[in-house]
């Protein structure tokens, strides 16, 4: 976005310093494709900006729309490149369901679930939203190249904010890509006394609000002290942990055990990853359990959007020949830690 910034602020441009600078940008948009899918909704506003100032440089339709399909070119050659490459090597389907198709495998969240989740990332993103509002009363003294800036800076926050809620589950950490452009669209407001005491203010209500989040999260999903209780349970006796559902940090601190080549937890106990990621969660908790685990790792009660069928066959098994090693209130449940009783002959992969 920088490479554009500095198109916006040069004094004379040429075609060739449009085309060096676009480049440039899409193709660092494009490696960021490979980091993360929904740098898309960004990387098309450059795109579609880069042709603004082509036109507004008085550009001729052909020769833009040659140097578009420059530029779309640049920012797709890094997923052929790698696409490319799994391809050649046998495993071009695998790669192409993964990372293209298998997010449309999802199911969406249950209706509870998905207003609570918008009602934060809405208040995550409104204040800063606001501050666009806020510029157009109070930065009315502002250089022609500043008012430019600031409209390709409002339309990018725009432009992310649309591609947040076009991806539809709305965890806290999807607002992400909207803080950078909004942020740097808010710093406009420093040039108003008015506007430094509201960014104040909201600096304020953010640094408040964001150790209240820590402090409920520690609550609700554990802290170090848990960390520790839970790795000294399972010193005493060493072997597989099974995280049905709980922190996959604890994978890090263990010996690796081959369990199954799906370590996130949600992808067994969330019914809105149910199928999509090309396994059939069912099936592989079976294979897991087959291996007798030594701890397996879950919550109680059940969530909102568990996987009813999956926790059945995992808690017939836990019945059967699991005992409750540790268990810690973490919010309105429980974290649990269940120990395999009988661990003679246990088939350890």
């Amino acid at each position: 976005m920088l490479n554009i910034v500095r198109l916006i602020r040069a004094e004379t441009l040429t075609q060739a310093e449009i085309i060096k600078r676009g480049s440039m940008a899409m193709l660092l948009f494009g490696l960021s494709l490979q980091i993360k899918y929904t740098t898309v909704f960004e990387g098309c506003f450059a795109g579609l900006f880069l042709g603004y100032i082509l036109k507004r440089h008085r550009i001729s339709w052909p020769d833009t729309g040659r140097d578009l399909t420059l530029f779309a070119t640049i920012a797709l050659l890094p997923t052929v490149v790698v696409g490319g490459t799994y391809w050649l090597c046998g495993y071009g389907s695998q790669w192409w369901f993964a990372n293209i198709i298998s997010i449309f495998y999802r199911t969406k969240e249950p209706p509870a679930i998905l207003a609570h989740n918008f009602r934060n990332i809405a208040l995550l993103i409104g204040p800063l939203l606001l501050n666009i509002v806020l510029q157009m009363f109070l930065c009315r003294n502002r250089t022609a190249v500043q008012r430019k800036c600031a409209f390709f800076f409002n339309a990018w926050s725009v432009c992310a904010v649309i591609g947040v809620f076009l991806i539809g589950e709305w965890f806290n950490h999807y607002a992400i890509p909207a803080f950078l452009p909004l942020s740097i669209a808010s710093a406009t407001l420093f040039t108003s006394s008015v506007g430094r005491v509201w960014l104040m203010v909201l600096l304020a209500a953010g640094t408040v609000a964001g150790q209240v989040m820590v402090l409920e999260n520690q609550k609700r999903y554990g802290n170090a002290r848990t960390f520790h209780n839970i790795m000294d349970v399972i010193s005493k006796e060493k072997g597989c942990l099974f995280i049905y559902n709980g922190s996959a940090i604890f994978y890090d601190f263990l010996p690796p055990c081959r369990l199954t080549d799906h370590p996130f937890p949600g992808h067994f106990h969330s019914v809105v990853e149910n199928r999509a990621t090309g396994m059939d969660p069912a099936t592989e908790i079976r294979k897991v359990l087959r291996q007798n685990p030594t701890y397996i790792m879950a919550y109680a009660p059940p969530a909102a959007d568990e996987n009813e069928a999956v926790r059945a066959i995992l808690y017939d098994r836990i019945r059967q020949a699991y005992t409750e090693a540790y268990r810690e209130r973490q919010g309105k449940g429980f974290l649990v830690l269940y120990r395999l009783d009988a661990p003679a002959g246990r088939e350890q992969p």
